[in-house]
């Protein structure tokens, strides 16, 4: 079984993957950790992807498709997998469904207002020493990190409010429409994203699915 987590920056994602693929019993693969490896150890696509990012331009996505089916043909993926940011656009949800062909799939989609997400990451700080995250909020940042002593607990730049709304504009723009693109042949199983973690986890539990 193939399944996608989907839904837009600061609905819960991340926080949700690692519990889910343990359920699932399959790995968990975020395109974030398939680029950093291929970066750092020089794969020819880690080369190729490097050469569009040194002059300021975006991967294409031939390229995140080829990373992305490279991991998949590892033999852990053997029985499935859990996708976590991919696809994010209507050329890699093509490909997605191309590459199915006949495999078992779901899609996992969280939903939250714009106003929660807005909250959720311009509320994030982190500590600048030892990347503890903390949430004016939910987790208010001491004066000191509970972790490593540091007094230097920051606002991330991407996740200033002006930063914010352009990346869920971007997603409006470019990912959400590749919810409708694999409706028509996945089972989609739409979550409310607001609540508490354990809620949320508990909604997608009872709706995600597995032949094991």
């Amino acid at each position: 079984m193939i399944t996608m987590l989907f839904g837009p920056p600061g609905c819960g994602k991340g926080t949700q993957a690692t519990e889910l693929a343990k359920h699932l019993g399959d790995p968990h693969i975020a395109t974030g950790d398939i680029f950093r490896r291929n970066l750092r150890e020089n794969t020819p696509l880690g080369i190729t992807a490097r050469s569009f990012m040194a002059n300021g331009g975006l991967v294409p996505d031939s390229i995140t498709c080829e990373m992305v089916a490279d991991r998949l043909a590892n033999a852990d993926c053997g029985r499935g997998a859990l996708l976590d940011g991919f696809p994010r656009t209507v050329v890699q949800a093509n490909w997605v469904l191309d590459w199915l062909d006949g495999r078992d799939a779901q899609v996992v989609s969280l939903t939250a207002p714009t106003s929660l997400l807005l909250e959720r990451m311009a509320g994030r700080r982190v500590c600048a020493q030892c990347s503890t995250p903390y949430h004016v909020r939910y987790n208010p940042p001491p004066a000191n990190c509970t972790v490593c002593g540091s007094t230097e607990i920051v606002q991330r730049p991407d996740d200033k409010e002006a930063v914010v709304l352009d990346r869920l504009q971007v997603y409006e723009r470019d990912t959400a429409p590749v919810l409708g693109v694999l409706a028509g042949s996945v089972v989609v199983h739409s979550v409310d994203g607001v609540g508490t973690v354990d809620e949320v986890r508990g909604r997608i539990l009872q709706v995600v699915r597995s032949p094991r």
